[in-house]
């Protein structure tokens, strides 16, 4: 957990390096985001490689909630990240990460950003009569896409669509639980004010 942690620092730090150097950086912007949005996930779990249970995808109707503070110069945005996700199938999914962001400002009200992002995902997959409980906390790495909307001088109203991979399992016994590419579409309200 602590080597997770040391690595989403240094990978937060690294991206965050463009916003430091960007020209504009006299003009950057402290952000506060609560985001909404729905997702879906799939979830195998296998017996010594045998596939005993598909707990199947909740196609849009995981309902998620989170909070993000950062920080955007001209070009750059980076965030900070907590969510919550309301699921059937799991007894907890919780995120913890970063996000960097590039963002192309093709119009005045309107830019369209990509992004990386990376952290860490607290899940728990509850014990049937087949299989055990499961629980741990895995990395992810993913990306991020979507635009940007100017409502006022205070407030940008985003629409975007990220996803997040998992590059392990968590093994139990002879159980081993999959994870598929968790998927969101997704909706903020960003609070922007002058930094000191």
């Amino acid at each position: 957990m602590k080597n997770s942690l040391t690595k989403l620092a240094l990978a937060t730090s690294i991206a965050a390096m463009p916003l430091l150097a960007d020209d504009t950086f006299k003009n950057a912007k402290s952000l506060f985001a609560i985001e909404g949005g729905y997702s879906d996930l799939g979830v195998n779990v296998y017996d010594s490689g045998v596939g005993i249970s598909n707990l199947g995808k909740e196609n849009g109707g995981m309902g998620t909630i989170g909070i993000k503070v950062g920080a955007q110069s001209e070009n750059y945005r980076i965030f900070i990240s907590a969510r919550h996700y309301d699921t059937d199938k799991l007894s907890r999914l919780n995120t913890y990460g970063a996000e960097a962001q590039y963002m192309f400002n093709f119009s005045e009200p309107v830019n369209f950003f990509v992004g990386i992002n990376g952290g860490i995902a607290n899940l728990r997959v509850s014990s049937t009569a087949t299989y055990d409980t499961a629980y741990d906390n895995l990395k992810y790495v993913g990306g991020d896409l979507g635009f940007n909307y100017h409502a006022t001088e205070l407030v940008d109203v985003e629409l975007g669509y990220r996803f997040m991979t998992f590059p392990d399992d968590i093994e139990r016994s002879t159980y081993t639980y999959q994870f598929d590419r968790l998927q969101t579409f997704y909706v903020s309200a960003i609070i922007k004010w002058d930094m000191d």
